[in-house]
């Protein structure tokens, strides 16, 4: 068994492990960074007469070093929470570790499950055989099906659910396919004939999908018909992911990346080469210098929304925010904005009338910004609201805060922006961070944003 790395220093790889053992094989089932320094590799050695032994091997040094750790069970597929906390699918049981896969303890029995994900140490999901997909809310000691994975029409024992991943934490998705039926006459098992399965034609199977949106309450299921099976989906908070499909032999192309964009629900091939079988995708951070704690999304929140902008008054009144009265008390006020661009209300009477539009304007535009976006914004969460434009940069701080609490206090962005951190960008950071983000350079677009921009303390 060899494991590789790509070099620092040119594009090439090295070698970071090498099993070397004559009398046995090493074979990996799975294979799991959780961070930097720490990784395992879970599968079985395999001496010359067939003979299976379980083992996993783990580092704690990036890769220069691994040690050889005896499995009571032989892994299907391994996943980790952190660093330390992580389970194991067996053949038959679900075992967990909490020092990073130096030692497992069997949890409990769950013979028909290939794949488990947990949000959290209690939270967790199972998906496996027979058409089945399970919950846990206590660490994996107890399992209940998911009703969902029931629904979709498909022949139990012919059904596999084998792929779950979670783009954060309320949206995730479940991957698996409808086995057609075999056309074997022989009565042999295929791998015992391995040349009556090259030459068979590749045939459309059932391809199932379950998705939620709301932290696996609910589940919504769709199918479709689709060449080769769904054998990996990674998921980014950013929006996107990748996905992975392979082909029997007989199929022209052995495998096919797609890129997703999961706001949306659509996808396009990114990468298929006739001589290259992909078996595994994984997403980079967003850039050589990305945060890994943190996720950018840029987009015109503006969109036009100012309150110069005769249809602010319109639009208040459409979606409630304001009363016919109050539209015809604000209106001298709008037009006077619009026609003399370099005013500035001096009287208490005008800057409170100015306040007003700055608020009604900050809302509507938040509210198009969230239909814009869809859900996807308020499942990735707010870590910080950039408030930007000429309208903000007022002296008046009291002022400020009064937007801020009605920006707050609004039935649709309430639970967005209630404990979220706004600030005001004076120092005109936004368009240049936003630039570097795009471009993957997110230490830079931070530093960037942090020496010109001060959240407020609510």
């Amino acid at each position: 068994m060899l494991i590789s790395a790509p070099s620092e220093k040119s594009a090439q790889w090295r070698v970071l492990y090498f099993y070397d053992e004559l009398q046995s094989s090493l074979v990996i089932n799975d294979f799991k960074f959780m961070t930097a320094e720490r990784g395992i590799a879970a599968g079985f050695l395999m001496d010359r007469k067939g003979k299976i032994k379980a083992t996993a091997i783990t580092s704690n040094d990036g890769g220069a070093h691994w040690t050889l750790v005896p499995l009571k069970e032989v892994p299907l597929s391994v996943f980790f929470l952190d660093e330390n906390r992580g389970w194991m699918v067996g053949d038959k049981f679900l075992w967990s570790s909490a020092d990073g896969g130096r030692t497992w303890l069997k949890l409990s029995e769950l013979d028909d499950a290939v794949r488990v994900h947990f949000a959290n140490q209690e939270h967790g999901w199972a998906v496996g055989e027979q058409k089945t997909v399970y919950e846990t809310t206590d660490g994996g000691k107890a399992w209940k099906p998911v009703s969902a994975a029931a629904k979709p029409e498909s022949t139990p024992e012919r059904t596999l659910y084998n792929w779950i991943d979670f783009a954060n934490p309320k949206v995730g998705i479940v991957t698996g396919w409808n086995q057609p039926p075999g056309r074997n006459s022989s009565g042999l098992p295929e791998w015992m004939n391995p040349d009556s399965t090259r030459f068979r034609k590749e045939t459309p199977r059932v391809s199932i999908f379950l998705q939620t949106r709301d932290s696996g309450k609910t589940w919504d299921a769709t199918t479709g018909s689709l060449f080769g099976h769904v054998t990996c989906v990674r998921l980014s908070p950013a929006g996107f992911g990748l996905g992975l499909i392979e082909f029997s032999e007989a199929f022209e192309w052995p495998s096919e990346v797609f890129r997703i964009d999961w706001t949306t629900g659509k996808s396009e091939r990114v990468f298929r080469e006739k001589s290259r079988l992909i078996t595994d995708a994984a997403l980079p951070p967003t850039g050589p210098d990305a945060d890994p704690e943190l996720s950018w999304s840029t987009a015109e929140a503006d969109l036009g929304m100012r309150p110069t902008a005769a249809g602010i008054l319109t639009d208040g009144q459409a979606e409630g925010l304001i009363d016919p009265v109050e539209a015809d008390l604000l209106a001298p006020a709008v037009e006077r904005l619009a026609e003399e661009t370099d005013y500035v209300p001096m009287d208490p009477g005008g800057r409170a009338e100015d306040r007003r539009l700055v608020a009604l304007a900050a809302v509507l535009a938040a509210r198009r910004h969230l239909r814009v976006t869809g859900e996807a914004l308020g499942e990735a969460g707010l870590g910080l609201v950039v408030l930007t434009g000429g309208v903000f940069r007022q002296p008046d701080q009291a002022g400020m805060e009064a937007v801020r609490r009605t920006m707050r206090a609004d039935a649709e962005l309430r639970g967005l922006l209630e404990h979220t951190p706004m600030a005001v960008d004076d120092g005109f950071a936004l368009a240049p961070a936003g630039l570097l983000a795009a471009r993957g350079r997110v230490k830079a677009a931070r530093t960037v944003l942090d020496a010109a921009i001060a959240p407020d303390a609510g």
